[in-house]
């Protein structure tokens, strides 16, 4: 039996593994604000904004959840604790809901006949707007040269500011000074946090709307609704996390987009 293996706390077990076992610690602090205004031609704004710092020792064990990590030091639980990568500092969001002052008993349009009123009439104009922080980066070594069995290591970090100047088109081949980062030596664990405090991913700029028809029949009672749908209507590109790993050749740089492409999308409604 080898000498590091006798030196483990079990040596009569080569390894032990439990799938995602539920343990960790956590704590949020946030403040909301929120504005709610209605006009009376057919108008109505809402508008919300949260502040908020999640702090935790653990994140995602699964990567659809967000960002995973690892501990470094199994016998250190307090060395994990840092920002949550699932930490959003700011988020913005406006709607607002505009009945089109056109058709029957509206500013325009309002002694129209039924047939007219059935084409300009009914139609209803919506808007979402989110602007949102991104979310902390995970910087880790693909190397783990510590020796003790520990289930990962992080680099070194000089404690600079890893942020860089500039637009974000400009930084895609580097979206952090990758200078601030080292490998750590042989035997030694990483100095860098489980998450980087201050260093984040590209943040959510984006604009939904939509185009409704009401269309009421059977004494009001019933409508078919015509319902045309634009999300991301700007076509607005939000760029995927930077690769964090850095002993990778492309540590710092982005290779994809985060969110999606426009999508437009066309139904028709019953509502009775």
């Amino acid at each position: 039996m080898q000498r590091k293996q006798l030196q483990r706390p079990f040596p009569q077990y080569d390894a032990v593994q439990a799938f995602r076992t539920p343990y960790g610690f956590s704590i949020y602090h946030g403040a909301t604000l929120k504005a709610d205004k209605r006009f009376a031609n057919n108008m109505s704004f809402l508008v919300a904004y949260t502040w908020g710092k999640l702090i935790d020792d653990v994140s995602t064990t699964v990567n659809f959840l967000g960002q995973s990590s690892a501990r470094q030091n199994v016998y250190d639980r307090a060395a994990e604790r840092a920002i949550s990568s699932q930490d959003i500092a700011h988020r913005f969001v406006a709607s607002f809901v505009y009945d089109l002052p056109f058709g029957k008993g509206k500013s325009f349009g309002k002694d129209v006949s039924s047939a007219v009123n059935w084409i300009i009439g009914g139609w209803q104009f919506n808007g979402i707007a989110t602007f949102a922080s991104g979310s902390p980066i995970i910087i880790n070594q693909g190397a783990n040269n510590v020796g003790i069995f520990n289930p990962s290591q992080r680099p070194m970090w000089n404690g600079s500011d890893p942020n860089l100047e500039g637009s974000k088109s400009d930084k895609i081949a580097q979206w952090f000074s990758r200078s601030a980062f080292s490998l750590s030596p042989a035997f030694t664990f990483g100095n860098a946090p489980r998450v980087m405090p201050d260093l984040r991913q590209d943040g959510e700029k984006n604009f939904d709307l939509s185009l409704f028809k009401n269309n009421y029949f059977h004494e009001g009672k019933w409508n078919v609704q015509f319902r045309a749908e634009f999300f991301n209507a700007f076509n607005r590109v939000r760029f995927a996390g930077p690769n964090g790993s850095y002993d990778n050749g492309a540590f710092g740089t982005i290779g994809s987009q985060g969110n999606g492409p426009r999508q437009i999308q066309l139904a028709l409604k019953l509502i009775f």
